[in-house]
């Protein structure tokens, strides 16, 4: 996939279509060997043992550009004017799970752009699950702010509503007015779902940048999660070959004890009898 680095490798076989298939997932982290700073996920399944391998990247960013080495031996150093690890987010610590089914399932941490837990990375995440009760019910609550020291239970602007048809509202928190639209990749539109847009970190060439679709998860976007540690689950059913929409569980497993990281992988889940 173009990266010169993997880390929390999760691995195991399933029976699809009558052969035995090997599917493994490893975070992508380009060239470095950080806990943070623009990893994205990479699943890869074989048929043949491991001779041969098909890859797939269920859980990928595009708010910046991808680091290449141009020497795959080199070794890369932090550096914070390199806007490509500073600000991008990161999804990381896959575990994978078969299902007595053979569906596959693969929970893996997610840091809003700039967030991490690696020393280097500007941003820490918050002891908290980024939802907060609205009128009974959990709401991914949302930031005109990326950094945390602005950021607390009461100073959110927006909240995200339910999801029909693929999108779902985001709503004004003082005027319950429909302001934005997010998609099911957590992607942003406007009022009339039209996509918008902002700067791709690191793509500047003579003062001209990229753009790309403004995201609730990116640090250039207008609106923002809370700086915190979220959960995403993605499931396949056709054997790791495509993967549904991301989902969110953090209010499902955190409530008052939130923490500041969770760390799900390496490793495979485990199955009960009952599924």
């Amino acid at each position: 996939g173009g990266s010169n680095n993997f880390r929390i490798p999760c691995i195991t076989t399933i029976n699809y279509n009558g052969k035995e298939r090997i599917v493994a997932a490893a975070d992508m982290r380009w060239n470095h060997d950080l806990d943070g700073r623009a990893i994205d996920l990479i699943v890869s399944y074989s048929e043949d043992q491991g001779a041969t391998w098909n890859y797939t990247s269920p859980l990928y960013f595009n708010d910046s550009v991808d680091p290449q080495c141009s020497d795959p031996n080199q070794e890369w150093v932090a550096n914070d004017a390199d806007p490509k690890f500073d600000y991008a987010a990161t999804i990381m610590d896959p575990v994978m799970v078969a299902d007595n089914e053979n569906n596959l399932y693969i929970l893996a941490d997610l840091f809003p752009g700039g967030v991490a837990i690696e020393g280097a990375v500007p941003l820490k995440p918050e002891a908290t699950t980024g939802y907060e009760n609205i009128d009974g019910t959990d709401r991914l609550v949302l930031y005109v702010s990326p950094e945390p020291g602005q950021q607390d239970e009461n100073n959110y602007t927006h909240y995200v509503g339910d999801y029909e048809d693929g999108y779902a509202p985001v709503y004004d928190k003082t005027t319950k007015e429909v302001k934005y639209y997010i998609d099911e990749e957590f992607d942003l539109f406007d009022v009339n779902k039209a996509p918008i847009y902002c700067r791709q970190i690191g793509s500047e060439n003579n003062g001209l940048y990229s753009m790309v679709r403004q995201n609730i998860f990116y640090y250039n976007a207008d609106l923002h999660v809370r700086c915190a540690t979220y959960l995403v689950l993605v499931k396949s059913t056709d054997g790791g070959e495509t993967w549904s929409k991301p989902y969110l569980i953090n209010n499902q497993v955190s409530k008052e004890t939130s923490k500041m990281f969770y760390g799900t992988g390496p490793g495979t889940g485990m199955v009960m009898g009952n599924g």
